[in-house]
């Protein structure tokens, strides 16, 4: 009877550590957000120079609170897009790096396998990064000079900034949302 018991509480031990390690793969930490955060707002704030230049829209006043607050809204959107990109490709990447590692024998000794396997998770971890920002970005601007040069050129040029701005970064985040099967 004792020896199932300690069975069993082994069997849950071993359980909840897959399950802690299964968890810490489908997340982010504070700095990773904050730094996805971050990039998108530089991203969301770019479009308003093209505002600026080519449909001579002026930040005065009330626009400028109305440029922040779209801006702020569309980065969230946008992180939340690179968070879903980046969780949806390093998983990918780790098991290709891994298999790289173990497919290439006799050109790692021991100790640069060891190496490999160690450095694995942060290229991973970059791939991703690197993958997530590439492809939410180039969809975003590409959503905001459909909106604003051809879907919403004949309205006010204030409610085509807000509106490319936020269908753009809303349009990214639904792209980007993983789907269950």
């Amino acid at each position: 009877m004792s020896t199932r018991l300690a069975a069993k509480k082994e069997d849950e031990k071993v359980l909840t550590q897959l399950v802690r390690e299964a968890k810490k793969d489908r997340t982010i930490n504070f700095n990773q957000n904050l730094f996805f955060y971050l990039v998108a707002l530089v991203s969301t704030i770019l479009p308003s120079y093209l505002f600026q230049g080519v449909l001579n829209l002026e930040f005065t006043g009330g626009t400028i609170l109305l440029f922040l607050i779209v801006s702020c809204v569309s980065a969230y959107f946008l992180s939340k897009a690179y968070v879903f990109n980046y969780l949806r490709k390093k998983p990918i990447l780790t098991d290709n790096y891994e298999k790289i590692v173990t497919n290439a024998k006799g050109s790692f000794n021991k100790k640069d396998k060891e190496e490999a396997y160690a450095k694995k998770d942060k290229l991973a971890e970059l791939g991703a990064t690197g993958h997530a920002l590439f492809i939410s970005n180039i969809i975003f601007f590409a959503l905001v000079l459909f909106f604003s040069f051809y879907s919403l050129k004949r309205i006010d040029v204030r409610i085509n900034y807000v509106a490319s701005l936020l269908l753009s970064s809303f349009g990214v985040n639904y792209i980007s949302k993983p789907r269950s099967a």
